[in-house]
């Protein structure tokens, strides 16, 4: 799924880049990086809630 998605962004970037102003590509861009780090933020909170819940979890059995 990575792969995919790398390929997309590629593609994606490569056809801004060429096709629009270099300002609006900029802003662009920015926003798709700042999106990426949102959801990037967003799966580590979910993971760390997994793990804290597995935590508890063998925490009360002991």
């Amino acid at each position: 799924m990575n792969d995919i998605f790398e390929e997309w962004f590629k593609r994606i970037e490569l056809r801004l880049k060429y096709e629009i102003s270099p300002e609006l590509y900029e802003q662009i861009m920015s926003i798709m990086l700042a999106e990426l780090r949102m959801l990037y933020e967003e799966e580590k909170l979910k993971k760390e809630r997994e793990i804290d819940g597995i935590r508890k979890k063998y925490m009360k059995e002991d």
